[in-house]
């Protein structure tokens, strides 16, 4: 269970995580009756030029990729420019506290840091809360709750 206050009255209330299968759910404060919206992590929020996507890191590996009918990619992005098993990204929890790292798969047009150097192939690195890379057409951030 997960605790949270409303936004607007501070109401406290509960939420099962267990029978939730989304990145976010709008939750109406049982005592005001705002809509609450409330976001659960750690998850990648994907921005191309026409939309913006969420998709929720598993813990383990989570394979990043173009979107096609052969691809086995857990996140499948509708860009060009973007290999079909383009990266992987591995959460792991130490000490209570998560890990994420990310590794360019040899992806034809790379992966790019926020300072944009682009990546090597087959080498992890790190991938902090609201840190941010490029693959194709496409910026990836992580976000943590």
């Amino acid at each position: 269970m997960k605790y949270f206050k409303c936004g607007n009255c501070q109401a406290p209330y509960k939420i099962d995580e267990a029978i939730i299968k989304k990145v976010q759910v709008a939750v109406n404060c049982p005592k005001c009756g705002v809509k609450n919206i409330i976001r659960f992590g750690p998850f990648l929020v994907v921005q191309s030029k026409d939309k913006i996507q969420q998709f929720p890191l598993k813990m383990g590996k989570n394979t990043l990729g173009r979107k096609t009918e052969s691809s086995g990619a857990d996140f499948q992005l509708e860009d060009e420019h973007v290999s079909r098993n383009h990266l992987e990204l591995v959460l792991e929890e130490t000490d209570n506290k998560l890990f994420v790292t990310l590794e360019d798969k040899g992806s034809l047009n790379g992966t790019f840091n926020k300072n944009k150097l682009r990546l090597k192939p087959s080498q992890k690195y790190p991938f902090k809360k609201d840190d941010f890379v490029i693959v194709g057409l496409s910026k990836i951030t992580l976000k943590i709750n």
